[in-house]
């Protein structure tokens, strides 16, 4: 049986003040799920990011907790289980550089959302850090994703410019969602970084190693990688 595979881009609206040059450059970015992965006691749900900019596409891995709300961060920062409910709540408090970082999501209500891919019923979803409120998400169970998201630069990422724990600032919003078989986006994540890999090896062959690490794709991305060391990459 042909296992099946989501694909979502969001257009990205920058803050009026940009947190960094990056951030106010990015045009879209678009998620591709490319399998799971055992981590441990649980299981995660991987996926292939690629953030477009104007002269290039910067990939990445995130993920996210099996049956749990993902908010499109490069780590699940916070989870809500699934299936959601108004009026749920869920923390979580961890230790980052010697300070108690307390993060909370709380589902607020059941809102429609109007974006570029169209209508959509989406659970209103706010996030906290210590009390704060760093994003409002509306997340539809349809698509297993978000809709929209609006976010500020959290106080601890702004503090310590943690890349992997924080997430952008800005608004984005669902352009585009599809679905195909999982080897289709395996294609197409390969050959994006074999493009990506011509200017910047650096960041290819990082997202293979943690391929490598996660048990995905292993053979595929053990030849790029050679590829690219040998300077071969075609």
């Amino acid at each position: 049986m042909e296992t099946k595979s989501h694909y979502w881009q969001y257009s990205y609206q920058p803050p009026q003040v940009p947190y960094t040059e990056e951030e106010w450059l990015t045009r879209a970015i678009e998620y591709w799920q490319i399998g799971q992965s055992e981590l441990g006691d649980k299981t995660y749900y991987v996926f292939f990011t690629a953030y477009q900019f104007p002269d290039q596409s910067v990939p990445s891995l995130s993920i996210a907790l099996e049956h749990a709300l993902w908010d499109g961060g490069l780590t699940p920062a916070i989870t809500v289980p699934l299936p959601l409910s108004v009026g749920q709540t869920s923390s979580r408090t961890e230790e980052i550089e010697g300070q108690s970082i307390t993060l909370t999501a709380k589902v607020l209500a059941s809102e429609p959302q109007n974006v570029p891919a169209g209508a959509f019923q989406g659970f209103h979803v706010q996030y906290l850090e210590n009390g704060q409120t760093y994003a409002d998400l509306w997340y539809n169970p349809e698509i297993e994703s978000f809709v929209k998201r609006i976010s500020v630069v959290s106080p601890i990422t702004r503090q310590f410019q943690l890349v992997a724990h924080g997430i952008i600032a800005g608004t984005l919003s669902l352009s585009q969602v599809d679905q195909c078989s999982t080897q289709t986006t395996l294609d197409v994540m390969f050959s994006r970084l074999r493009q990506i890999a011509q200017s910047r090896p650096d960041l290819v062959l990082a997202v293979l190693q943690r391929l490598i690490s996660l048990g995905i794709a292993t053979q595929e991305a053990q030849l790029l990688q050679e590829e690219i060391l040998s300077g071969h990459t075609k």
